[in-house]
């Protein structure tokens, strides 16, 4: 793995009053979500951002899997992007597969 990107994990006891080192965005903005981002520059220079979760619904565990490469190739662009995707995805839950994982151990 290319040592030059960074990685994060939010669990769902991460508070606004203590967010995790890189901010809280997009996936990891959302109440009742778990999720693990990752993010950083190519040898370009132009940054990659990336986000999974697990976002809990009325209806079940939701798993959620996001990502961009902006054309301008800018962190903020990324994080934008990354914002406008976990807006969309909390505007269109009911419209989306969620469930229970049933298995045992």
């Amino acid at each position: 793995m290319n040592n030059r990107y960074r990685e994060a994990v939010v669990t769902p006891t991460a508070s606004p009053q203590n967010p995790p080192p890189y901010g809280r965005h997009a996936l990891a903005a959302l109440d009742n979500t778990a999720t693990k981002g990752g993010w950083g520059p190519d040898p370009d220079g132009n940054y990659l951002a990336r986000q999974i979760g697990l976002y809990q619904t009325a209806t079940g565990n939701l798993g959620i899997a996001i990502a961009t490469k902006p054309d301008d190739g800018t962190f903020a662009t990324a994080t934008s992007i990354l914002n406008n995707l976990a807006n969309w995805i909390t505007q269109n839950t009911t419209e989306l597969p969620a469930g229970q994982c049933t298995a045992t151990r």
